[in-house]
């Protein structure tokens, strides 16, 4: 019967389209858990430490830069879509805000250069419900002298995923999710393994899967909650 419900509103999201960027470009990640969730209210599974991770987000590349410096910029809401894939379970996020930061060879004060990449964004389904889902994935390096293994650009477009290899450290490459309901809250996190561009659905398409995925969650949420 749950399965049922769940297909029946993805099915109804579909009937939702929402207009997105011409120039999008997809990152496709793989990660292992970390820290593990406290459960599947807020989330459709449990994760624990050791758990595998796929994690899709596109952005729109044409995005003018809201800081712009040679060394560092960064692009609000250039974040189209975030979907991740646990226990061949995929939950698509929802994106209402986000904001997107490159650093490349950009001097710290303190004789060492810095590259990263720096995502975050935060969203709910709407319908009043108070639900709040946030996302953090960032890849950090320094060193002595130049150029800084990791980015060779602060530009959007064009821009390619790195070598996680090259951030070998957690604290220098490692994404979280989370997400808030009055006094409720859960979140889980770890660290990449491995990063690619893959080629991008029709930006149509994203927005009707996210649509019709929240849309699910909805339901479920009406359900456990009455």
């Amino acid at each position: 019967m749950r399965a049922v419900l769940l297909a029946a509103c993805t099915l109804i999201g579909l009937t939702i389209c929402t207009g997105a960027g011409a120039s999008p470009i997809t990152w496709h990640v793989t990660g292992e858990v970390d820290t593990g969730n406290q459960g599947d209210f807020f989330f459709p599974f449990t994760v624990s430490p050791g758990d595998a991770i796929a994690i899709d987000f596109t952005f729109e590349s044409a995005v003018p830069c809201s800081f712009c410096e040679d060394t560092l910029r960064f692009y609000d809401n250039a974040l189209i879509a975030m979907r991740f894939t646990v226990h061949d379970t995929a939950f698509v996020l929802p994106v209402d805000s986000s904001s997107i930061g490159i650093a490349n060879d950009r001097p710290s004060g303190t004789g060492l250069f810095s590259d990263g990449f720096f995502l975050s964004s935060y969203g709910g389904p709407g319908a009043g419900l108070g639900l709040t889902f946030f996302s953090s994935l960032n890849w950090g390096n320094s060193a002595s002298t130049l150029p800084v293994p990791g980015f060779d650009s602060v530009e959007l477009a064009n821009l390619q995923p790195p070598d996680p290899s090259l951030f070998g450290d957690s604290a220098n490459g490692f994404w979280n999710f989370s997400a808030a309901l009055d006094h409720g809250f859960d979140e889980f996190g770890g660290h990449f393994l491995t990063a690619s561009a893959v080629m991008v659905p029709e930006p149509s398409t994203l927005a009707l899967l996210a649509s019709g995925t929240m849309l699910a969650w909805f339901c479920r949420y009406r359900r456990r909650s009455r």
